[in-house]
């Protein structure tokens, strides 16, 4: 009985001292989870609402939440738009988040958040389960853009978790099983829990996602697209350069087409 109560009152503890749930950041009083996955505002408000949350009010913690998408730009969360309300979204201008309205049909990655009930059953549920249940700890891109070229370097894709049991990890290519972190049968290498790719053509706009096991549970990551950055080839000869008359000459860049845009 003493044991019991001791666990409780621990568990109590945790709810009422404003840390978040795992896998929830901490933004200003908020408890908000990024998801890189594209949707319009009707179906990402359809995603929250199934982790009991709701799509983040950006005036609530409008200075924090941009403070931290700044500071996730920066670490490598390269989405630029956020939706955080039906036709409203944070996006990036000038090296920091402003809010904007945009179509109700765009798809864009979005930000939930719980409210405080929602919290506290949460992180109640959390502390009952078994201590070495593996989980997240950042949160991926949903695209990665790279020079696919032939005889190219590796392309290391990480699937980030944090568990106090070995896990068992499985990456899955278009959602078919591609290798076996726990096995060497496969000719694609890993680091750890790095998958490693050869930067060729073969993997363009191919989706990539890991699957982490121990004998207390499981997750799954969310998937990463592989988008190549130049659409057609460079070309194989440069044309003639053209010096100025008073000095200087010219270079005719002929990058071909490429994505995103702005790169």
């Amino acid at each position: 009985m003493k044991l019991l109560i001791l666990f409780s009152l621990q568990i109590l503890a945790l709810i009422v001292s404003g840390d978040c749930p795992i896998g929830w950041h901490t933004v200003g009083d908020e408890c908000v989870k990024l998801h890189t996955n594209t949707h319009t505002a009707e179906e990402a408000t359809s995603h929250c609402e199934a982790q009991n949350s709701y799509l983040v009010c950006p005036i609530a913690a409008k200075d924090d939440l941009i403070n931290f998408l700044d500071d996730a730009f920066e670490l490598g969360l390269q989405e630029s738009t956020w939706i955080v309300n039906k036709g409203r979204a944070l996006q990036r201008h000038n090296g920091t988040f402003r809010l904007v309205t945009v179509p109700l049909t765009s798809s864009f990655p979005f930000i939930c958040h719980l409210d405080s009930n929602a919290k506290k059953s949460l992180t109640f549920q959390q502390q009952l389960l078994p201590k070495n249940v593996p989980f997240f700890t950042s949160t991926s891109q949903s695209v990665i853009y790279f020079h696919a070229r032939e005889n190219a370097d590796f392309l290391p894709i990480s699937c980030p978790i944090s568990t106090q049991h070995s896990a068992n990890i499985q990456w899955y290519q278009n959602d078919m099983r591609l290798i076996d972190a726990s096995k060497g049968d496969s000719s694609v290498l890993f680091s750890g829990a790095t998958l490693l790719l050869s930067s060729t053509p073969a993997i363009s706009y191919s989706s990539f996602h890991c699957l982490a096991k121990t004998e207390f549970g499981s997750i799954r990551s969310s998937s990463v697209l592989l988008k190549p950055s130049f659409i057609d080839p460079f070309p194989v000869f440069r044309p003639p350069s053209f010096p100025f008359v008073h000095g200087g000459i010219h270079l005719p860049c002929l990058a071909p087409d490429h994505q995103p845009k702005y790169a």
